[in-house]
């Protein structure tokens, strides 16, 4: 698999090909992993939400579709944190994007 890596943040991209050994991986140790895989995911949604949960639920099979978890979202302050490292031009293209998305 290809896969881009950075250093650090917004940093140079390092591209890399990328081989996986499955061989000696038992079913079980394979759920473990990609258990962990999902809670990172899970981490960095609820981080972006602004709300971590005392309790939650996650349908895996959502997460294999690469929808994600449709019943969270990035809070407000989040996106006007973005909004306010953006250019003048990238902002204004963001709110009429915004803007059509509301009217709809």
């Amino acid at each position: 698999m290809k896969i881009e890596t950075r250093l650090v943040a917004k940093g140079t991209v390092y591209p890399t090909e990328l081989t996986l050994d499955w061989a000696g991986v038992t079913p079980a140790q394979l759920q473990e992993l990609a258990a962990r895989s999902v809670v990172i995911g899970w981490q960095r949604v609820e981080r972006d939400s602004g709300k971590i949960r005392p309790k939650d639920h996650v349908k895996v099979a959502e997460w294999l579709t690469g929808k994600g978890r449709p019943d969270k979202m990035v809070s407000p302050e989040k996106v006007l944190a973005s909004v306010e490292t953006m250019t003048p031009e990238a902002a204004a293209s963001l709110l009429k994007l915004l803007t059509a998305k509301a009217k709809k």
